[in-house]
C-alpha cells in the first residue's frame, strides 16, 4: 500500500504549539488570502499559538 500523500490534523494539534508558521505558496491561495485579510473566517483561522505566529506567503499568492 502506498503512503498517503495528504496527512491531516486537528485544529487541536495545529494549535499545540510554542510557535506556528504558516506558509502560502501560489496563485490559487491568492482569493483566500484576500478573503483572511478582510476577517473573513476560514479554517486557518481557528489555529492558534502559544507562541510566536509566522506567515510566509510567496509574489504568487499576494493580492497586491
Amino acid at each position: 500500500k502506498p503512503p498517503p500523500e495528504r496527512v491531516s490534523l486537528s485544529k487541536k494539534a495545529l494549535s499545540d504549539n510554542l510557535q506556528l508558521l504558516i506558509l502560502i505558496c501560489g496563485e490559487s491561495k491568492r482569493t483566500a488570502l484576500t478573503q483572511w485579510k478582510q476577517g473573513i473566517t476560514l479554517p486557518v483561522t481557528k489555529i492558534t499559538s502559544r507562541g510566536r505566529i509566522r506567515i510566509l506567503l510567496d509574489e504568487t499568492a499576494s493580492p497586491s
